[in-house]
C-alpha cells in the first residue's frame, strides 16, 4: 500500500457522514457567513464605528478571521473524502489480494 491506508465500509460510511453533515451545514450558512463581513451600523459615534470595523475584520478581515478559516475547514473536509476513497480502494485490494492468497493454499492442500 506504499505507506497508505485502507479503512472498511463501515468505517467509510461514518466518517463520510460526518463529512458530509459539516459540507452540507456549512452550505446552509454560507449566506449569513457573507453577512458577517458587512459593516453593521451600530450607531454614528466613533466608538460604534470602531466597534463595526473590529466585528467585520473579526468575521472576514484577513486570513486569521472567521470566514476564511471556516473555508479551508470545508476544504479540509472534502479532502479527507477523497482519503477516505482512496483508503476504502486500499481496503478492497488488501481484501482481494489475502482472499487470493488464501484461495491458491487452499488449491495446493
Amino acid at each position: 500500500m506504499n505507506g497508505g491506508f485502507a479503512i472498511n465500509q463501515a468505517g467509510l460510511d461514518k466518517y463520510t457522514k460526518v463529512c458530509d453533515e459539516f459540507i452540507d451545514g456549512y452550505r446552509g450558512i454560507e449566506y449569513e457567513l457573507e453577512v458577517l463581513a458587512w459593516k453593521p451600523r451600530m450607531g454614528s459615534s466613533d466608538y460604534a464605528d470602531q466597534v463595526a470595523q473590529f466585528n467585520v475584520k473579526v468575521a472576514a478581515g484577513d486570513e486569521q478571521s472567521l470566514v476564511p478559516n471556516l473555508e479551508l475547514l470545508i476544504k479540509g473536509f472534502q479532502q479527507v473524502k477523497e482519503a477516505l476513497a482512496i483508503a476504502r480502494k486500499n481496503y478492497r485490494e488488501t481484501e482481494d489480494a489475502h482472499a487470493q492468497t488464501f484461495a491458491k493454499l487452499r488449491g495446493s492442500e
